[in-house]
């Protein structure tokens, strides 16, 4: 299982959410989404796979967050594909709510098989 944190510098203020996540589909496969300290009494929140390779995340809550401290708002759950070997992007895009105005940094996934002999 890989675990990709949605880390937020400054969460303060933030009542709600939602964003799309593009993640290569030829490596990965999506389990699912998961709260955090943040976000575990949210009234909602989760993530729901749109296109292959493409996940729509949010979440709201009447409450907002009160700390200004670094943390992850919400964890993305991959299985990696048996045999899968390469790299792909994990691209955010299509901010919303409270995440509308926000920068945000993409990131990278690379696997490769092990050989056993």
């Amino acid at each position: 299982m890989v675990k990709v944190s949605l880390r937020v510098d400054n969460p303060q203020g933030i009542s709600a959410f939602g964003m799309e996540l593009e993640y290569p589909s030829e490596l990965l496969e999506y389990v699912g989404t998961s709260r955090t300290y943040l976000t575990n009494d949210w009234v909602a929140l989760d993530g729901n796979e749109t296109e292959t390779g493409t996940i729509t995340l949010g979440g709201f809550h009447p409450e907002a967050i009160r700390t200004s401290s670094t943390a992850a708002i919400a964890e993305v759950n991959f299985l990696v594909k048996e045999e899968a070997s390469g790299e792909g992007n994990l691209n955010v895009k299509n901010l919303a709510d409270d995440f509308a105005e926000s920068f945000y940094k993409s990131g990278r996934f690379i696997t490769s098989v092990a050989q056993l002999t």
